[in-house]
């Protein structure tokens, strides 16, 4: 009296058809989101460098006896977009970069970067 054991595979096979396609639905969303906010982290790090940059450019030049227009322009070579304000203390200049970086095309982030070095001759 053995039982013979049903052969049920043909059965379980039918239970999960699409199942790999409705889970791949509900990853993929992630996945790319994920992607995406590690790509903007990417690029506002690389905005934080370029604004730094720009500010100490800016104020090396300025330290250095060069005007203010001349100092922005040297500022708009390193990041073109950043907005630079300028401001004298006593032996020191002190130059202030914003920038703005968008992540996942939608999210800004403000970029504040703030160098002062010393004027020459004095």
């Amino acid at each position: 009296m053995t039982e013979r054991a049903e052969d049920t595979s043909g059965d379980a096979c039918e239970r999960e058809r699409g199942s790999a396609t409705a889970e791949l639905a509900v990853v993929l969303p992630v996945v790319v989101l994920v992607l995406g906010l590690v790509l903007g982290t990417g690029a506002a790090s690389a905005r934080i460098t370029t604004t730094t940059e720009a500010a100490a450019a800016a104020a090396r030049s300025l330290g250095r006896g060069e005007t203010p227009t001349q100092a922005r322009s040297i500022a708009a070579q390193v990041q073109p977009d950043a907005t630079l304000q300028i401001s004298d203390q006593g032996d020191l200049v002190c130059v202030r970069a914003n920038s703005t970086q968008r992540v996942l095309g939608a999210l800004p982030i403000d970029v504040v970067q703030r160098v002062c070095v010393p004027r020459e001759g004095r």
